[in-house]
């Protein structure tokens, strides 16, 4: 019952092979393929429920095996994410960063990884409000601006108050950069989730449970009720907040 890659999750949710790995016989049974739904949730979200939550799951299950119009999620879809919460050090400091990161084509049957965004308060280019007292002079043209060294001297952490107040942050971009200068290094990944966003109407999450117990490995940590024009804010807001 250990659902034990992510891919052995994909394939059983699609109810394309059994819980031995063999390929199933009549993978339109819905019925059974219920089933295999149903095992594939965190046992643990239905403790203490509250009576909106069962029905909400039960409209889950029942949109992914609908008979007429049954719904599938596959590795080379694009519309699902990694989140990688990491440890890494910031010229020798340690710290906390995730990273998100999407399936790509490259040509034929080659797909790869791509990090499509991060997150910690490091790649907002700390402060994250703008100080209206910080600025450039409207006179300093007058002295050839000779306050633009200060910029990346002692006043280099109010880098962010000298841009245009349409400006926002590209943090992947502050990312890019800091690991191309060596400023950056990923120690290693602590943990590691998935979004999938390929059900109609809905947003569910995968998460890696060990435990002693059949109900274990990747298995569904929880499920939100998400229209379709709601989605792409939702995977902005994911990635870039």
């Amino acid at each position: 019952m250990r659902v034990k890659q992510i891919d052995e999750f994909i394939s059983r949710f699609n109810y394309e092979k059994d819980i031995l790995g063999n390929p199933v016989e009549n993978s339109l049974d819905m019925e059974i393929r219920k089933k295999y739904v149903n095992s594939l949730f965190n046992e643990k979200l239905f403790e203490n429920l509250s009576d909106s939550l069962p029905e909400l799951y039960e409209d889950f299950v029942n949109t992914v095996t609908d008979v007429s119009q049954p719904a599938y999620i596959r590795f080379t879809d694009t519309d699902w994410m990694a989140q990688a919460d990491c440890e890494a050090k910031y010229n020798g400091k340690k710290i906390y960063m995730t990273v998100f990161l999407r399936i790509e084509h490259i040509e034929d049957y080659q797909y790869k990884w791509v990090i499509i965004g991060v997150k910690d308060s490091l790649f907002a280019l700390i402060p994250d409000k703008r100080n209206p007292g910080i600025i450039i002079s409207p006179t300093d043209n007058e002295l050839r601006f000779m306050s633009l060294p200060d910029l990346s001297g002692k006043n280099r952490k109010d880098i962010i108050n000298y841009s245009p107040k349409e400006y926002t942050v590209d943090k992947l971009t502050v990312f890019n950069t800091l690991v191309f200068t060596g400023q950056l290094k990923i120690e290693f990944v602590k943990n590691v989730s998935y979004l999938f966003f390929q059900i109609p109407d809905y947003v569910f999450h995968v998460e890696n449970f060990e435990r002693n117990s059949y109900n274990a490995g990747w298995l569904i940590s929880k499920v939100e009720k998400k229209k379709e024009f709601e989605k792409a804010f939702y995977w902005y807001e994911i990635v870039n907040k």
